[in-house]
């Protein structure tokens, strides 16, 4: 008797593992399957601060020339790290306001989303000034 219980307990918590799990791959399968907005249609103008801060770091090494004898490859390497941050972030940026431009426009009408929006061109002045 006290064997069968044991069993009858065994396949009980098996059949709830089952049907766990058959939820779980149900719903992974359901998020596979749901359609997903693109990059361009959700591109925020938050990600040219990483721009900024990048170029920054290039700038604030120069200052450090005379103590490192590193920093010129050190400064390179931040400012060629920003150039490529700033076309990988352009090129989503430019396409949406091409392909979406109402949601970049509803956007710009947001009270914090908006805010974001002259992190590009201080991104150009910040890559400009550390490209003097």
């Amino acid at each position: 008797m006290k064997r069968l219980s044991f069993f009858f307990k065994l396949s009980l918590f098996a059949r709830r593992r089952i049907y766990t799990l058959k939820i779980f791959f149900n719903s992974c399968e359901d998020i596979l399957n749901t359609p997903k907005p693109s990059i361009i249609k959700t591109f925020a103008p938050g990600w040219f601060a990483a721009v900024m801060g990048t170029a920054v770091i290039s700038i604030a090494v120069f200052s450090f020339q005379a103590v490192l004898p590193f920093a010129t490859a050190l400064q390179m390497f931040f400012l060629f790290t920003a150039l490529l941050f700033f076309v990988l972030a352009i090129v989503p940026w430019v396409l949406r306001w091409f392909l979406h431009f109402d949601d970049a426009c509803r956007d710009i009408n947001h009270p914090v989303s908006a805010a974001f929006f002259p992190t590009m061109p201080i991104s150009l002045l910040v890559i400009g000034i550390a490209l003097e």
